[in-house]
């Protein structure tokens, strides 16, 4: 008997994910630009997963974190930059995975 197919569409990722290394964290600055340039994180978030053109991280609850935001970011010893929240899941009330993209 065939199996049903699923409603859902795949999408061919267009880089590796990879496990980043033990307590890799982000800094977020959700003020995308600054007329004097600088980064000013205002919250922490854990990365269980990153790519060269992203990374998948999980904060605690917050509206500010909307997709298709544009924020600032440093994750782990990379250098700060600007990055796009593509998509956004609660775990649970308190707590959300939320993906970005690099846009450098």
């Amino acid at each position: 008997m065939p199996t049903p197919k699923s409603s859902k569409k795949y999408v061919k990722r267009a880089s590796i994910r990879y496990t980043p290394d033990d307590g890799t964290f982000a800094m977020i600055d959700l003020i995308d630009e600054r007329l004097d340039g600088t980064f000013r994180p205002s919250m922490v978030a854990l990365v269980p997963e990153e790519s060269a053109k992203g990374a998948g991280l999980v904060v605690l609850g917050t509206p500010d974190l909307q997709v298709g935001k544009y924020i600032r970011i440093q994750v782990g010893k990379l250098p700060p930059q600007r990055a796009e929240i593509r998509w956004r899941r609660e775990v649970d009330p308190q707590i959300s995975r939320i993906g970005i993209l690099f846009l450098e």
